[in-house]
């Protein structure tokens, strides 16, 4: 740091922190180094979460020669722009801070993505800036990618998209430097917009690059996201452990979600839709697990198991193109799957099992449910349904009732001309309190 020097020439110099790192606890040495007249100065110690623009307290009178502290640092506001300094009691020109900011983290650190507009937002004050820090609900940066290539995004972080349209032209990637622990089950997580009559956050790619990718990352939750690609990926997870998405959406594209040599994933009320190839495909992938939700009008299958192993609940499945499919597994694929509902039209299928390493040169094909059924054994108490959405081709995917639904887009209830067979038909044990009331005591496929 450059010392700040009174006009009797006393110097204050900060050293600790001066390299950008990482801290947190109850014992951070802060050690600084006085010269001429400083030397027989009282001083005081201080903490800025905001790059110096605000300044907390941490100690005062610290007598002359002091040459260091032990900081308790547990009280102090968690950030990614923390400076601290040293300033004389006598003189407050007699200053110095660390020369670089650095992270504190003893509790969660929000960070905040906005478009260039506040209209229908949820978390942001202002508009996204290239210029903002990202780290407060007055200073949103323009991108998710920015808060990414800015900061490691860690445990318990949150990253707060704001509602708007999002377009980018490179892959939004997250790294092992942005990860949570699954360990000790925390989380980072992204969270994206809950107003649905604004059109909640939706992010868009260009090209046939994937618009949202996870390497080598573990325990991140995705909320409340849209995704759509252009030409190619939507989300692609490649050598991840332990990520959530819940009431994720991808479209467009060749794939929804391309996963590869991950574990311990799971979806709730998520969607894929309108795919010209796979809603997923996994390859030596363990352990997914997809409940409620749908697959819907992707081009060849909705589900590609390639040497993976997943499980499928409470979803809706639309094959409604001639040679489109739910299932394409593999001989060295395990899949589960229960309690869903499928519907194919215009000559879709079922089913098809590729014999890997076989010697047969055919697969073995299920055109319907009762075939799929007795030949697997799977989804004996799965239906085949129309499902009855409010409207699929304008992402409006819930189920119609006679009896009344929520509606998001207008946020209040209302009543449709018919009920879907798939109110009240899913998993007996599965978790339904989450449905509004009244509900059925029993979850919904879908």
């Amino acid at each position: 740091a450059e010392a700040s020097r009174s006009s009797t020439q006393a110097v204050l110099q900060a050293v600790s922190l001066n390299d950008g790192v990482s801290i947190s606890g109850t014992n951070q040495l802060l050690y600084w180094v006085a010269r001429g007249a400083a030397t027989g100065y009282a001083v005081r110690i201080e903490y800025s979460a905001d790059d110096g623009a605000t300044l907390n307290g941490v100690v005062t009178n610290l007598p002359p020669a002091t040459s260091a502290y032990v900081w308790n640092s547990t009280g102090y506001l968690s950030s990614v722009l923390g400076r601290w300094r040293v300033v004389a009691e006598s003189d407050t020109n007699v200053t110095d801070a660390s020369d670089a900011v650095f992270a504190l983290r003893n509790g969660p650190v929000y960070f905040y993505v906005n478009d260039g507009s506040t209209s229908g937002d949820v978390y942001c004050s202002s508009t996204g800036l290239a210029t903002n820090n990202g780290v407060s609900v007055a200073s949103p940066v323009l991108s998710l990618a920015d808060v990414f290539f800015c900061f490691d995004v860690v445990t318990r972080n949150v990253v707060y998209v704001d509602t708007g349209v999002y377009t980018n032209t490179a892959t939004i990637q997250m790294t092992q430097l942005d990860s949570g622990m699954r360990s000790s089950n925390a989380f980072v997580t992204l969270q994206g917009s809950t107003n649905v009559a604004a059109g909640g956050s939706v992010l868009c790619g260009l090209g046939v690059t994937p618009v949202l990718k996870f390497y080598d990352v573990e325990a991140v939750s995705i909320r409340d996201l849209s995704v759509k690609a252009d030409a190619g990926i939507a989300v692609g997870v490649d050598q991840c452990t332990g990520l959530r998405f819940e009431r994720v959406q991808t479209s467009g594209g060749t794939i929804g979600f391309d996963l590869a040599t991950s574990s311990d994933l799971k979806w709730k009320e998520s969607i894929a839709r309108n795919h010209s190839s796979y809603g997923l495909y996994s390859r030596t992938t363990t352990g997914s697990d997809w409940n409620q939700g749908a697959f819907w009008s992707n081009g060849v299958f909705a589900v590609y198991l390639a040497t993976s192993s997943a499980g499928f609940s409470n979803t809706i499945f639309g094959a409604l193109t001639e040679g489109a499919g739910a299932y394409l597994i593999d001989t060295y694929s395990t899949l589960v799957s229960e309690y869903n509902s499928f519907h194919l039209t215009n000559g879709a299928f079922l089913g098809q099992q590729d014999i890997n390493g076989s010697a047969l040169p055919f697969s073995v094909q299920w055109q319907n449910v009762s075939r799929w059924s007795r030949g697997t054994g799977k989804d004996i108490f799965s239906l085949a349904h129309d499902p009855l959405f409010v409207d699929a081709v304008n992402s409006r995917f819930q189920l119609q009732s006679v009896g009344g639904r929520y509606d998001p887009y207008n946020a209040s209830f209302t009543n449709d001309d018919q009920t879907s067979p798939l109110l009240d038909a899913g998993s007996p044990v599965s978790a339904f309190s989450s449905e509004p009331l009244p509900h059925g005591d029993r979850v919904n496929i879908g």
